[in-house]
């Protein structure tokens, strides 16, 4: 026999939320960047791509939302993804301080490469994009509640 199933099996976002933006981002970002780790609001936690293996973060290690690698630039990018409201907190997350074992770990793999940091974030309208542009960490990629998009990568 078949286990019985769920009579709704997933539910579909009436709203633009972190996790929309950072998959998103994660697939649309530029082709010199390769998505090497993801962490899609906790339900997509994946291990660290390397040259030659998979590095494991542990679940209680802080961690960022999206890792990309530049094999050319030997540059690595630490997104973090927050909706507009928690931007501050976004901020926050990305200090080395908070990210110091994580930061350890790719660096270990990756010992040529800088680190680069920035945003991923969810906000009413593109239009504002601009009202982003001082912050400590940039804004690297937006999604809107219409479904536009802005990325500088």
């Amino acid at each position: 026999t078949f286990p019985s199933l769920p009579i709704k099996y997933f539910t579909l976002e009436n709203k633009c939320t972190e996790k929309l933006a950072t998959i998103l981002c994660s697939q649309l970002i530029s082709k010199d960047y390769k998505c090497i780790f993801s962490n899609h609001s906790g339900c997509a936690l994946s291990n660290i791509k390397t040259h030659d293996k998979d590095i494991t973060v542990e679940r209680t290690m802080p961690r960022p939302d999206i890792l990309f690698h530049n094999n050319e630039k030997k540059e690595l990018f630490i997104i973090e993804g927050k909706i507009e409201k928690d931007i501050k907190s976004g901020l926050t997350q990305l200090n080395d301080a908070h990210l110091d074992r994580f930061i350890i770990l790719i660096k270990s793999a990756y010992p040529e490469c800088t680190i680069k940091k920035g945003l991923c974030i969810t906000i009413d309208s593109i239009e504002n994009i601009q009202k982003y542009q001082s912050l400590e960490y940039p804004v690297v990629f937006a999604l809107d509640s219409n479904g536009i998009y802005y990325s500088i990568l």
